[in-house]
C-alpha cells in the first residue's frame, strides 16, 4: 500500500467517522505533498455540501407508521429478510451513485475523459463499492445472528416444539 492508498483511506474514514470536525494534522500534511488526495477531499466536501443543500421531499403524515408496519412490526419470514435488506442496500447505493452522477454532470460533453476524471471516477467508485460492501457484510452478519439465534441455538438446546420432532 502506497502513501496515496493510505491517504485515500484516511480521507474516507474522516468523512465516515468525523465528518464536520477539524481535519487531523497528519491528513493536512499529506495534502501538502499529494494533490490527488487533496482533490478527493475537496470533491467529497463539495458533494457533501450539495447533498445537504438539497431540499428534503415532503413526508406524508402516516409514512413513518407505514414503514414501521412493513419493517419492524411485520412478521419475520426467516432468511428472506436478509435478502430484502441486501436488495434495499443495493437500491440505496445505486440511488446515491446516480444522484451523485446527476449532481456532478457537466453541461457540455468533452471528447473523452481526462486522466484526472478517470482517477476521480475510480475514487468515487471505490466509495460506492466500500459502502455496498459494508451494507452487504452488515446484512450477512445480521442474518447469520438471526438464523443462529432463532433456529440453530434452540435446536441444539432441544427447544424444538414436540409436534416437529420425529417419532
Amino acid at each position: 500500500m502506497n502513501a496515496c492508498d493510505v491517504g485515500r483511506e484516511r480521507v474516507h474514514a474522516f468523512f465516515d467517522e468525523v465528518g464536520d470536525g477539524p481535519v487531523p494534522e497528519s491528513l493536512q500534511s499529506h495534502f501538502a505533498t499529494c494533490a490527488g488526495c487533496r482533490e478527493l477531499f475537496d470533491e467529497l466536501t463539495i458533494l457533501r455540501a450539495a447533498l445537504r443543500a438539497r431540499p428534503a421531499p415532503p413526508m406524508p403524515d402516516d409514512a413513518l407508521e407505514v414503514v414501521w408496519e412493513r419493517t419492524v412490526r411485520a412478521p419475520r419470514t426467516g432468511w428472506l429478510d436478509g435478502r430484502r435488506r441486501a436488495a434495499v442496500a443495493a437500491v440505496l447505493v445505486t440511488g446515491v451513485s446516480l444522484s451523485t452522477l446527476w449532481l456532478l454532470r457537466t453541461t457540455s460533453a468533452p471528447s473523452g475523459p481526462t486522466p484526472a476524471e478517470i482517477a476521480r471516477a475510480e475514487a468515487q467508485a471505490d466509495i460506492v463499492l466500500s459502502y455496498a460492501a459494508r451494507a452487504i457484510q452488515a446484512t450477512r452478519t445480521a442474518t447469520t445472528h438471526r438464523v443462529v439465534g432463532s433456529k440453530i441455538s434452540p435446536a441444539v438446546r432441544g427447544d424444538v416444539p414436540s409436534d416437529s420432532r420425529r417419532r
